[in-house]
């Protein structure tokens, strides 16, 4: 992925927006650096568009579903593909030997990743390998998946083949123990930090 238009938009905007954007659930401290997308052009239907041009399936901006529900059936629609997706991930999970270290919860509609570890350090440098792997495949993953209308089976077909991919290389990285060493940036920051 080419992503220098987003680098230099963001050394110039990182000097006047904290965190180069409105929350903190969105910010740089919540993606692998290097991979993730900064900026976004357009939208279409699942799909955003960055400003160097590359295309991601998007799973974090679930607002826009709202308006739609009740014209299209909506409800419906998120439950049956969100169980596909949840799903399948969890079968990809199985089918790779990763259920001691990630499983995928929640109702259909709205669901979490957990990457299981003996500690929260240890639980982002799991979920920064998997979020790079995906990114670098054109996946948004954040380790929530709020599904939309516009999430169809070949958009869910299609994220899972990516997950099939990046669990495949986070597979090969949890037996060498080694996650930091595959990181190409810094890991995610925990969105909530406690003030002791």
């Amino acid at each position: 992925m080419q992503l220098t238009q987003s680098r230099e938009w963001f050394e110039r905007g990182i000097k006047v927006i904290p965190l180069a954007t409105q929350t903190l659930s969105k910010s740089t401290s919540q993606f692998v650096q290097g991979v993730a997308p900064v900026y976004v052009e357009r939208g279409e239907g699942p799909y955003l568009y960055d400003v160097d041009g590359n295309r991601w399936i998007d799973y974090i901006a679930a607002l826009a579903t709202i308006r739609e529900m009740d014209e299209h059936r909506g409800y419906e629609h998120l439950w049956r593909e969100g169980e596909r997706l949840r799903d399948g991930l969890n079968r990809i999970i199985a089918a790779h030997g990763m259920t001691a270290h990630i499983r995928c919860r929640g109702l259909p509609h709205h669901t979490v990743v957990d990457f299981l570890a003996a500690n929260e350090s240890e639980s982002l440098l799991k979920k920064s390998l998997f979020q790079q792997e995906c990114l670098q495949r054109g996946l948004l993953f954040l380790g929530v998946q709020f599904t939309s209308l516009s999430h169809t089976d070949p958009v869910i077909d299609e994220t899972l083949a990516i997950y099939d991919e990046a669990m495949r290389v986070f597979a090969r990285v949890a037996a060498s123990g080694d996650f930091s060493g595959s990181l190409v940036s810094e890991p995610v920051k925990p969105v909530f930090r406690s003030r002791v």
